[in-house]
């Protein structure tokens, strides 16, 4: 099976990616991993076809797909990245989301250097966000809840934030919006049973548009009672 990324759908737009994998047994899934980097931020468009002995099937239709620029390597998903510490998988909180899914929030890390990471530690330190902030937007995802365009584990929360500001005093005080950021949560339900236990959890929690969130977001998530594994 051949694959390929291109930035249009039209055999004369450049292409961003192509790769093959064979011996795909009839009815089974195949899969390939496209490199970090490769296609983050960008809105592209993908096509694949089968070649069985001399055969060459015609290539299927094209299907688009938008890749946050949010890049979320972690060493599961990229061959060539440091390991992680080894205390990036310790279990730091976890809840349930609006679709009744269980979230796990772990410890995590980030290499500022690479820009590898996930969890706690990436959340915090790039995009000055926290635990509550993410289980806020797993709680309230009222821009929907998307599946990964790229790996079938990953589902994005889409969820926005308001800073509310209010004039005037008891029965002519009026309140308004100020101000908006949609935000983006990435959950990866990957289980991987010699690294950790039940699934990954958050990847990535951060404002889209921007690298650092605002200051006034972790602010008005408020005090959120979050269940500590004992």
């Amino acid at each position: 099976m051949t694959i390929e990324v291109r930035t249009a759908a039209k055999d004369s737009s450049k292409r961003l990616w192509s790769d093959v994998v064979n011996d795909v047994a009839t009815g089974t899934v195949a899969r390939l991993r496209i490199p970090p980097g490769k296609i983050a931020g960008k809105q592209v468009n993908w096509r694949a076809r089968a070649t069985t002995g001399r055969a060459t099937g015609a290539w299927s239709k094209w299907q688009s797909a938008a890749v946050p620029a949010d890049d979320v390597t972690t060493a599961e998903t990229s061959s060539h990245a440091a390991a992680p510490p080894a205390d990036a998988f310790t279990l730091l909180t976890y809840w349930e989301s609006t679709d009744n899914k269980l979230i796990n929030y772990r410890q995590g890390y980030w290499d500022r250097t690479k820009d590898e990471g996930f969890g706690n530690v990436k959340i915090k330190q790039k995009h000055d966000l926290d635990a509550l902030s993410a289980h806020q937007m797993t709680k309230h995802p009222l821009r929907g809840i998307v599946p990964d365009p790229l790996i079938m584990t990953r589902y994005h929360y889409l969820a926005t934030s308001y800073r509310h500001k209010c004039d005037g005093f008891l029965w002519w005080k009026e309140c308004y919006v100020a101000e908006s950021r949609n935000t983006r949560t990435i959950m990866d339900f990957n289980r991987e049973s010699s690294k950790y236990e039940g699934t990954l959890g958050v990847l990535t929690a951060y404002c889209e548009g921007m690298t650092v969130c605002p200051s006034w977001m972790r602010a008005s998530f408020g005090a959120v009672l979050l269940p500590v594994p004992g």
